[in-house]
Order: C-alpha cells, then structure tokens, then sequence
C-alpha cells in the first residue's frame, strides 16, 4: 500500500516545554533566559521562523546585550551549545537534551579586563579625539555627522584621573568593554576604550544605553570598528545634549530619524520632533494599516490642500477610509476621486429642483414694472393737444 503523506495548512500553533526544564532548570534562571528560552523553542517547533538576536530582544523589549547574555547563561546551565565563528560572531545554537543528572550549576566567574597599555590597532589613525565638537546625528542615516561648532561646553575626561586598580575592578565597566569587543569582533585599541570609558563615567551612559547604542549602530550596518566607534560617539555626544539617559529615549530618538517618520515631517513641512501623539499616528499608517510611502505622503498632500495645515487627525481620517475600502496603490484612487467628483455635480444639480435656465427671482420691483406699463405715442398726442411744451 502506498504511503500517505500528512501535512497541514497552518503552522505549529503550539511549543512544548520540557517538564524537565521546568522542574530542574527553570528555578535558577532569570526571567530574561527563560523568555529566551521560550522564543528559541518556538523557532526550533515552526521551520518558517528564523532567530536573530536583534529581533528577539525587539520581540521581549530587551536589549540585545540581555539576549546575549541569556545565551551565556543558557549555556552555561547545559541547556544549549553556541558556537562562534572566526570573527567571534554567534553562528550556531544547539539545543541540548534535558535531564537532571546533566544539570549543571550556573558558574560565577567574574569578568576581567587589561587595563595596561596596548599596542595600537591598524584603526587607530581613524579614531578622532573622544571629546570631538560634532552636529546632530542621526542614527538611520548613512553619512557620517558633518563636524559643528557647538555653543555647549562638554564634560572633562575625568575618567583619565581613575587609576588602573579602580578600573579593573569595576565589574560594570569590564562587563561593558567585554561586551563592545564581543559585539565589534576585535579588541579594543586605547582610543576606542578611552570613547566608551569616557560614555559611561564622564556621560552618564548606563550599560544598557551603551548596550543599545552598539548593538543600533552595528544593526546599521557600520561593522568597521573604527569607524563604528567614531560615529558612535558622535551619537553619545548628541543623546546628552539632548537630554537622553534611557534605552526608551534612545529608542524613541531613533524612530524620530526613522526614513517614514522623516517622509511624513517633510510632506507637513516640519522641522521639529513629532509629538508621541503623532508617532502613533504614524507607527499606525505603516504598520498597522501598512500602508505605502507614496500612499501616505498623498494623504499628507491632500491635508495641506484642503485645510493648509498640517494636521495628523484630518491626515488619518483620509486614509481610514481608504483602509476600510480596502486601498493599497495611489491608482485606485483615480476612480474613487471620479465617483466622488460625480457624486457633488449630482447633488448640486438636484438642488435647482430639476428646473432648467436661470429663472430670477420676483420681487416688488418687477411688479411694479409689470403693473404699471405706458403707452408713449399715447402720452406724445396728449402733449400736443394740450401744448404743455
């Protein structure tokens, strides 16, 4: 008999969890590894999903530095085997088989880090003085940030006055300087530990801001580290000008140089920062709604016509309506803007009652003119008659 092939229209629609992981390991991990956990099980259930650290830390609203820490800690726990490529980037996850006898206990080391001189790396000669006066940058676009006399007076070096001792056991920043190297593939030179040390104690950055401020910038396609650290640290220099200490502001920052937020603000001739009312409106256009550029930027326009003003309620209310008829591409439009045309003739015609000609209106003035009506050969004869001239 023939074999049947079994398959199904729809993907897995549920992940199972070891009862083991739940009774042996579970207890001693963190909330972040266990989340982790979950999502890398769900990938391995449904083929289609692919993992990526960045998306993942997206997904749980982490940061990528707390994904990959979850990994370690994974890993370290038995439950995974990563394995990293000649570039020290992560290419491999292997989930191991769960038992308790394989437990293991989640070791303690403490992270260390060579504060002594180090040869300069080739990249040295791209790096440019950490306290650099720089423009505002902008983390989405692909030019570096043109250099700007800045009226603002930074912070010192003060980091230079720590001795080596205090540094090295700072458990904090050599988790950050282990992190960056990690993240850059390569070791840091002096220049690029002086940019990151002077982030964290003479800016005010924490880890995770530090963590988010790599991990953007990498995302972004800068993977040269002497040319990623230097267009970071014009980055860092801007978040403190502006008020910026928390990966929410940063985050909040970024969408703001984001390639649609920067489309819309030029449709409405806008120069300031939208408002986080307006980001919504925004963030529903495009991905909600899912709505193209083009779409979007022709309600812009529609709104400045009709009210010459740029305004975001009147803008979403356009493309509403399109959303519920269902419209994706501006052509559709043509024949909705035609009904529509023929719609206000017609209503406009109705309203003269089906009469035809221009018909002016009676008054006291064409009565009198029609009551009142001489006959002027009459009146001439009179005249003579009675030689009144």
């Amino acid at each position: 008999m023939a074999s049947i092939n079994l398959h199904a229209e729809a993907g897995a629609s549920v992940t199972c969890v070891s009862n083991c992981f739940i009774d042996h390991y579970m207890k001693d991990l963190s909330g972040d590894a266990v989340r982790v956990y979950l999502c890398l099980l769900r990938c391995i259930y449904d083929p289609s999903m692919s993992f990526a650290i960045s998306s993942t830390a997206e997904r749980l609203g982490i940061t990528a530095r707390k994904v990959r820490t979850s990994l370690d800690r994974l890993s370290s726990a038995g439950i995974l085997a990563l394995d990293y490529d000649d570039e020290g980037e992560l290419c491999d996850i292997c989930m191991k088989p769960l038992s308790e006898s394989a437990k293991k206990d989640e070791g303690d080391g403490q992270l260390s880090f060579d504060f002594t001189e180090k040869e300069e790396s080739s990249h040295a000669a791209e790096e440019t003085p950490v306290v650099e006066k720089v423009s505002r940058a902008e983390a989405e676009e692909s030019k570096e940030p043109a250099a700007e006399e800045e009226p603002e007076t930074l912070p010192t070096a003060s980091y230079k006055d720590m001795s080596n001792d205090d540094l090295e056991n700072d458990p904090e920043i050599s988790q950050i300087l282990f992190i960056a190297e990690r993240y850059l593939g390569s070791a840091l030179n002096n220049s690029g530990m002086d940019t990151i040390l002077y982030w964290h104690i003479d800016l005010g950055m924490s880890e995770d801001l530090i963590d988010y401020l790599i991990t953007s910038t990498l995302d972004a396609g800068r993977r040269s580290p002497g040319g990623a650290i230097n267009y970071m640290n014009a980055i860092a220099i801007d978040w403190y000008k502006h008020g910026i200490h928390t990966v929410e502001d940063a985050m909040l920052d970024r969408k703001q140089h984001n390639e649609n937020v920067l489309l819309v603000k030029k449709a409405f001739s806008l120069g300031r920062p939208l408002a986080k009312a307006q980001m919504s409106f925004v963030d529903k256009w495009f991905n909600d709604w899912h709505f193209s550029q083009e779409m979007v930027v022709e309600a812009c326009n529609r709104t400045m016509t009709n009210i010459s003003t740029p305004n975001f309620k009147y803008a979403d209310s356009i493309l509403e309506s399109w959303h519920k008829k269902g419209y994706t591409d501006v052509a559709q439009l043509a024949g909705d803007d035609a009904a529509h045309t023929k719609e206000t003739k017609a209503k406009f015609a109705s309203s003269g009652s089906g009469k035809t000609g221009y018909q002016p209106k009676k008054n006291g003035f064409n009565s009198y003119s029609e009551k009142n009506k001489y006959d002027s050969k009459a009146i001439e004869a009179m005249l003579l008659k009675n030689n009144t001239f």
